[in-house]
């Protein structure tokens, strides 16, 4: 019993390098967080500052440091936990061998106290045996039996503790999984905002101008789909339908609240085309929801909520634009292929659709506003459509 004590106290109690390396890594931790919390709020003041291309580049240099950051910290993390549940293993392993002592030396016990059971006290009593004989093995008796009741606390005690043991191990495993999953969101998010920056100096050719009539053609058309949104009212609906297995709602709960790229603008109140470019790309096969498009920063200009052209294609295709062609709009559409159509709406408002089909003088379109299989004259005019997009088999 003592060797099962003293194996107890070795692993739970000594100050061992693998405690040691688990406090590195909690402080590792800790600092990380404290300077993720600095680089976020910093990042919220850069967010206002007067926008020009260099304080772009500085926002998007912010986001990818801090990006960076948080890889590290998730990284620290796991090898945190990979630490516990090494530890846990071997806790483990050392009750596991604990519980079968304890448990071999009970049911030792339970032999021989069967053995002793069996004998009357009575005829003890009567047994040649003088009073004195007799008060020592009733003593001894009753010591066994305070054995036998503290050997059942200890093998209780220890298959207790060897179940929570499991329990946590498995739990900091759960934890392990999952923070494995968001280490890949975090990569991914890495890849895209150094893709964001090297198509900002793409589009923009590093010149200042350039860069301010592209931020003014985004808040042109950011403030078309917005008041298009406000002016139609409503907010977010259930999980639509999709009959042709395509189709999206760009006020779907599922996906409406969401942030578009690196912007503040959400899906339900400007995603028409982010609705749209995913409706296309499941169409041909590329399933894609808008949370998809919406959540790589990569697709947007700077930190708008503007699609830069051109827009992602899905794989196999490759993207063509018109202006209000009519004769492009029913060629494609003959062919099968649906087109992707802005419409200007007033003097103010904007809006994009799936055209699908052509029906008499009307079209048959996927509405990421209204809703699936609809007639276009039922909402709008063909009259309205100021650009049309299509994507074609490369």
């Amino acid at each position: 019993m003592k060797r099962v004590i003293f194996l107890l106290v070795a692993t739970f109690w000594l100050f061992s390098p693998v405690i040691a390396r688990a406090i590195n890594d909690q402080q590792q931790i800790d600092d990380l967080t404290q300077r993720i919390q600095k680089w976020e709020q910093l990042i919220k003041e850069k967010r206002h500052q007067q926008k020009s291309l260099q304080t772009q580049l500085h926002y998007l240099d912010s986001q990818i440091y801090l990006t960076q950051l948080k890889v590290k910290r998730t990284q620290a993390e796991m090898q945190l936990l990979r630490v516990q549940i090494r530890e846990l293993s071997g806790k483990i392993a050392t009750l596991d061998i604990t519980l079968n002592q304890i448990t071999a030396v009970f049911l030792t016990r339970v032999a021989s106290d069967y053995k002793l059971r069996r004998i009357d006290p009575l005829n003890l009593f009567f047994a040649k045996l003088d009073f004195g004989h007799f008060y020592t093995l009733q003593k001894y008796y009753q010591v066994l039996q305070n054995n036998d009741r503290r050997l059942m606390f200890n093998l209780e005690e220890t298959r207790l503790n060897y179940d929570l043991q499991k329990k946590e191990k498995k739990k900091k495993q759960a934890e392990l999984a999952q923070l494995e999953k968001q280490l890949a969101s975090q990569q991914k998010l890495l890849v895209e905002r150094k893709a964001s920056k090297e198509r900002l100096l793409e589009v923009t050719r590093n010149d200042e101008r350039r860069y301010q009539q592209l931020l003014a053609a985004a808040q042109r058309q950011l403030s078309a789909l917005r008041s298009f949104a406000e002016h139609r009212g409503g907010g977010l609906l259930p999980p639509q339908p999709s009959p042709d297995g395509w189709y999206y709602n760009q006020r779907d709960e599922r996906w409406g609240n969401q942030f578009i790229g690196a912007s503040d603008m959400r899906i339900w109140e400007v995603g028409c085309l982010v609705t749209s470019v995913a409706m296309v790309f499941t169409k041909y096969g590329n399933h894609r929801t808008p949370a998809d498009i919406a959540s790589n920063v990569a697709y947007f200009f700077s930190d708008t909520a503007y699609m830069l052209w051109p827009w992602p294609s899905p794989s196999g295709y490759h993207l063509v634009s018109r202006g209000a062609d009519l004769e492009f709009i029913d060629r494609e559409l003959a062919a099968g292929r649906p087109v992707i159509a802005h419409l200007n709406i007033g003097t103010a408002d904007g809006h994009f659709v799936v055209l699908k089909k052509k029906e008499g003088n009307d079209y048959i379109m996927n509405d990421p506003w209204y809703g699936p299989n609809l007639k276009l004259s039922d909402h709008y005019s063909r009259y309205q459509i100021t650009s049309a997009s299509a994507y074609l088999p490369n």
